[in-house]
């Protein structure tokens, strides 16, 4: 019998508006995980392997406005890593000193 395992989830804030190439390079990184990988706002919930829905979200949020992200499968750790890591690692186009994404 196998055992559910609890979805892991990241909270991150938009600091500044995302643009097409990031939101590319995002679901091609979540679809690479046989994790289920969603993005969630309020009471949406967007696939993050599906690209029209990763932008609905993306153009839709506002400043300073929390989203969360839920991996849930058998590579559910690695690929919260991963997704933390680029994040993280998302630096404005205008400003080499704003992160795009803070997780909270």
């Amino acid at each position: 019998m196998e055992v559910e395992s609890m979805p892991h989830k990241s909270v991150f804030y938009l600091q500044e508006a995302f643009n097409s190439q990031k939101i590319i390079e995002f679901v091609t990184m979540t679809s690479k995980f046989s994790s289920d990988v969603y993005i969630q706002v309020g009471n949406n919930s967007y696939n993050s392997k599906a690209i029209l829905g990763v932008v609905n979200l993306i153009l839709t949020l506002k400043k300073g406005e929390k989203f969360t992200v839920s991996v849930n499968g058998e590579d559910a750790e690695y690929a919260e890593v991963e997704i933390k890591e680029f994040f993280a690692g998302l630096k404005s186009p205008h400003s080499t000193n704003k992160v795009l994404f803070k997780s909270r």
